[in-house]
């Protein structure tokens, strides 16, 4: 049985960051999305909604009026430059970032922007092949992962290719991991899949471990189902309760 990464999801906050670095964690997702004038924030919904009553789109709106509707939203380089500034170039180094790209046309200012912080130790997923493909052209360091989650509705709204791909593929996982392999047989490598914890099984585990893939799943905090993925051996979990996670890792381990 592997020991899964401990990624830690939900950052809703920039204040948390010291906070969170202590964890036992080995890594901090980043939902990125961004806004109409082209600033890159963090933030998990593609809408947001002002008090109780309307809801905006984060992409059609400015990064000025975001503010004014959430009050909160955090840009992508003031995470950097926080975590760059606040915590220790150990820890720096042992956490993976990994940056879950909600939507297309951002890819080249990540780039810049990770080289800008010297940030090194990357894991960059999207459901988008040309997407993740921009991204290891130019930061041919970071770690790849092909996102796949059909009832995910939020993800490239304005990308017809992917709405079609996810009305031909919500019944099956077999077009998912046909792309992964083929992909990878033309030297151009996805290194993790990233799963919704529901397509998760030994089945798959085992096919994706055979051509090197590793299994990195979310969507739960249910201690039953996270018992199971920690037996299935996958290679990573997101998670919003490290603690517990950690506390069940080590259980199995003593129970080698």
């Amino acid at each position: 049985m592997k020991t899964p990464r401990i990624i830690y999801h939900r950052l809703v906050r920039l204040s948390e960051i010291e906070k969170v670095v202590v964890m036992p964690i080995d890594g901090i997702e980043l939902d990125l999305r961004m806004t109409r004038d082209g600033t890159i924030v963090i933030h998990h919904d593609r809408r947001v909604q002002h008090g109780n009553s309307r809801y905006y789109w984060i992409d059609r709106l400015t990064f000025k009026e975001l503010l004014e509707v959430t009050g909160d939203t955090f840009t992508f380089e003031e995470f950097l430059k926080a975590f760059v500034e606040k915590v220790s170039v150990k820890r720096q180094k042992e956490l993976l970032l990994d940056l879950d790209i909600k939507q297309p046309g951002m890819e080249k200012q990540i780039n810049l922007l990770l080289t800008r912080y010297s940030i090194r130790n990357v894991l960059v997923c999207s459901p988008d092949v040309w997407v993740l493909k921009t991204i290891e052209d130019a930061f041919p360091e970071a770690f790849i992962g092909l996102t796949y989650y059909p009832l995910d509705k939020w993800d490239l709204a304005n990308n017809r290719a992917f709405r079609y791909f996810s009305v031909l593929v919500q019944y099956s996982l077999k077009p998912f991991l046909f792309r992964l392999v083929r992909r990878r047989t033309k030297k151009s490598d996805i290194e993790i899949a990233s799963l919704h914890h529901k397509l998760v099984n030994e089945k798959v585990v085992s096919f994706l471990h055979q051509y090197d893939i590793q299994v990195f799943t979310w969507g739960t905090d249910q201690e039953k189902r996270l018992n199971q993925l920690v037996e299935l051996g996958v290679d990573g979990i997101k998670t919003k309760n490290p603690d517990l996670l950690s506390r069940i890792i080590g259980d199995h381990e003593n129970h080698r």
